[in-house]
């Protein structure tokens, strides 16, 4: 007891000593000692860091040859988390056939940047894979309905502010569209129409503070999705909706109130920046031709890349290192760094073996949110939510590289947790 009253006297006295010199310094590192202590108090909250970074992630200027990201870190905190409070609680650790396929495909991807031929940038994104990885694993060890909750309101509150940033940049001038600092604007897009569903089930939280709140967040989503003007984003969530109204008719009031809220929100920026708006379908409709013809190049280009090393793929983030070789397009030329297509790229950079792995991921997810609908699992209505998300984030994938970023990871951790509740042995153990 002396020694932690000693111990915490120094560190009161060192704090007032910096203060007076660096009081920014002093105030950002005690938020951060903060943050870190409730983190390994309570994982969880670690864990929501982690899911709130995502899509504020692109906000920050981040260097291309950063080694270091906030998604990075933030995962490497939430595993470090997770594992003081397994070793302290002495906690029993939980594997099903998710984590099994997502060991050996983080694996897969270890062995194939190693053989890379730009090994730096393939184990650069295969860190960021493994904060996602690590994210899926932490949230399925102890879930429960509050946390898939916490969940979708963390998400639904980072996403929002992402995309005011977003709006805010597209109607000041400073971007064409409407997109992040940092990064793609459909990358921003698929993030952001992934989370709508979730942020919509959210409209039945009780209290008129809290509904008002979400109608906010629906309108700044909805809006930034639109802005952004992408096409598969877009495409992503009609397939989706029409999805939804055939799975669950009595949500369709929901979703026609939905629908009236994003146009009447759409048509207000339209009248009042037009001229920005029609600027930025200009610059679209340009390069529209030349995306179509460098697409079906680059998925060509990834289908013989794939036969050719069908175990290991040329590499996490290879793909454009091959781009010019494999299209026959001379080099200077517009290129692609990614295939445009989530299933191809993987297929590409990690062979057909990654695909199967990753295919097996989603199959097993999906089926984990089906059956939380048939079942009733969770709180009313929202694996429901899940499943429609995750219909927006397999057929945008169709025209995005989005395997690493976080929907398909975040969304298949609340499959599972809403999924587990049905389980016998997790029953059992938390009754």
């Amino acid at each position: 007891m002396g020694v932690a009253s000693v111990a915490g006297g120094l560190v009161v006295v060192a704090t007032a000593l910096l203060a007076g010199r660096a009081p920014l310094a002093t105030l950002l590192g005690a938020a951060g000692a903060v943050v870190v202590g409730l983190g390994l108090v309570r994982p969880q909250a670690a864990l929501l860091l982690l899911i709130a970074t995502g899509p504020l992630e692109s906000a920050v200027l981040i260097p291309d040859n950063a080694a270091l990201t906030p998604v990075k870190a933030a995962g490497a905190f939430c595993f470090a988390a997770f594992a003081f409070d397994v070793l302290v609680n002495h906690r029993r650790i939980r594997f099903d056939r998710s984590h099994a396929v997502l060991g050996l495909l983080l694996a897969l991807a270890l062995v194939s940047s190693l053989a890379a031929r730009s090994t730096p940038d393939a184990l650069t994104t295969t860190v960021r894979y493994a904060s996602f990885a690590g994210l899926y694993f932490v949230a399925t060890q102890r879930p429960d309905r509050k946390l898939a909750v916490r969940i979708v309101w963390v998400l639904s509150a980072a996403a929002a502010l992402a995309a005011v940033l977003a709006v805010r940049r597209f109607l000041s001038g400073e971007a064409l569209l409407a997109g992040p600092v940092n990064g793609d604007s459909n990358d921003l897009a698929f993030i952001l129409a992934t989370t709508l569903p979730l942020t919509f089930w959210l409209i039945r939280t009780k209290g008129t503070l809290a509904r008002i709140a979400v109608l906010v967040m629906v309108a700044a989503i909805s809006l930034g999705v639109l802005l952004s003007l992408s096409r598969g984003a877009l495409l992503a969530l009609a397939v989706a909706g029409v999805f939804h109204a055939a799975t669950e008719r009595r949500h369709i009031p929901v979703l026609l109130f939905g629908g009236a809220v994003t146009m009447a929100v759409a048509l207000f920026v339209a009248g009042s920046a037009a001229d920005r708006i029609n600027e930025g379908l200009t610059v679209k409709s340009h390069i529209a031709s030349e995306n179509v013809e460098t697409r079906l190049d680059a998925w060509h280009a990834a289908v013989e890349l794939a036969t050719d090393r069908p175990l290991l793929g040329v590499g996490p983030n290879n793909f454009g290192f091959y781009y010019f070789e494999k299209t026959g397009r001379p080099p200077g030329t517009f290129g692609l760094r990614v295939v445009h297509d989530a299933y191809l790229d993987v297929a590409a950079e990690l062979g057909f073996t990654g695909l199967v792995l990753f295919g097996s991921y989603l199959a097993i997810t999906f089926g984990r949110a089906t059956t939380a609908v048939r079942r009733r699992l969770g709180p009313p209505g929202l694996a429901s939510a899940v499943r429609t998300a995750m219909v927006v984030a397999m057929v945008a994938a169709l025209t995005l590289s989005e395997q690493y970023f976080p929907p398909f990871w975040v969304l298949g951790a609340l499959a599972t947790v809403l999924f587990l509740e049905g389980e016998p042995e997790w029953s059992s153990s938390t009754s």
